[in-house]
């Protein structure tokens, strides 16, 4: 989870890259962890505050890809053995086990990340329109998970629920663990949607 820091977009659209992947391979046989503090701080060019932009993020990923985090599936620091380049997940807080931690501008990114990120970029990307309830639902109902700002902060939203005779948008909060969360109808539109991925390929 992000802690303190303001990388909500960084992190919901992190989330919307991992489950595209992952719907690629049919599961998590070839599940990777991405940071979000990586991707956060290319978009802000090094400003930590404030926050970033739903869509300039989405251009970056499509430009740039993504570094993976250290952790992964198999726990504790293990993508560091599988990639060449990682990064620890948020400034906004930070674990024993890290070899890196705290804020990161983009001039501390590891050496060569490109060579590494370039194997996990959006390739088919989708922008949802402002206010549009119906592109939102679609989305949702196709599987796909949507990201996008609101209120503030912005969510990846992962499925479309029906309860007490309304339709919900279910998400899983960037800010900590625990319980879904959801958003009525008022807050769905805007935002992005991923369908699919490059993929690894060590020898490239």
């Amino acid at each position: 989870h992000q802690g303190n820091s303001h990388e909500c977009v960084a992190h919901a659209s992190v989330q919307n890259a991992m489950i595209a992947r992952n719907r690629q391979f049919n599961g998590l046989s070839q599940d990777v962890w991405f940071s979000p503090l990586a991707l956060y701080t290319r978009v802000t060019n090094g400003r930590q505050w404030g926050g970033s932009n739903v869509l300039d993020t989405m251009y970056e990923m499509i430009e740039n890809g993504l570094i993976p985090d250290h952790d992964g599936p198999g726990g504790k620091n293990s993508q560091q053995k599988l990639f060449d380049h990682t990064l620890h997940e948020t400034s906004g807080r930070t674990e024993d086990w890290w070899p890196t931690s705290g804020w990161v501008n983009p001039s501390e990114l590891p050496d060569g990340w490109k060579e590494t990120a370039k194997h996990f970029r959006p390739l088919e990307v989708y922008t949802i329109p402002h206010g549009s309830r119906e592109a939102h639902a679609s989305v949702l109902l196709r599987g796909w998970c949507c990201t996008n700002g609101r209120s503030g902060h912005s969510i990846a939203h992962v499925k479309l629920v029906k309860e007490g005779g309304r339709y919900l948008s279910r998400y899983k909060d960037s800010y900590g663990p625990g319980s879904f969360r959801y958003d009525s109808e008022k807050l769905w539109g805007g935002g992005f949607v991923i369908r699919s991925m490059t993929m690894w390929d060590k020898d490239k």
